[in-house]
């Protein structure tokens, strides 16, 4: 368990330095560990949360739930993982990047490069 912890939070504070050189201002959402239902990393308009895991191919539906619930109506869910020797992977809700109505269910996975364009029109969008 404590390595599984330890592999969960390099990888939080991977994505953070990430979004600090990409995107600017970013910091782990500490409160995370004190309450139930918060994200790993607020970057406003998103909450992210980050998964690692050593095996696997696609998110599972239940990470997808978890940062839903999260996210709530107020922040735009993210998604980001990352199994062992893949690379990195960012789940969006497909509203974000049409004029599409806001489902829950429908969501597109993109790499870093994509990820970091769509994040930065939006986050611009949202100033």
């Amino acid at each position: 368990m404590t390595n599984s912890r330890t592999k969960g939070h390099s990888f939080e504070r991977e994505i953070v330095n990430l979004f600090k050189d990409e995107l600017g201002y970013c910091k782990r959402n500490l409160d995370q560990y004190a309450e139930k239902d918060h994200g790993d990393i607020l970057l406003h308009p998103f909450c992210v949360e980050c998964k690692r895991y050593a095996k696997g191919h696609w998110h599972k539906d239940e990470w997808w739930s978890q940062v839903l619930k999260s996210a709530g109506k107020k922040y735009i869910p993210l998604l980001v993982y990352r199994f062992d020797r893949q690379p990195i992977k960012f789940v969006f809700p497909l509203f974000v990047v049409g004029d599409f109505i806001r489902r829950d269910n429908e969501t597109f996975t993109v790499g870093i490069n994509e990820a970091m364009l769509i994040m930065r029109e939006v986050i611009s969008e949202a100033s």
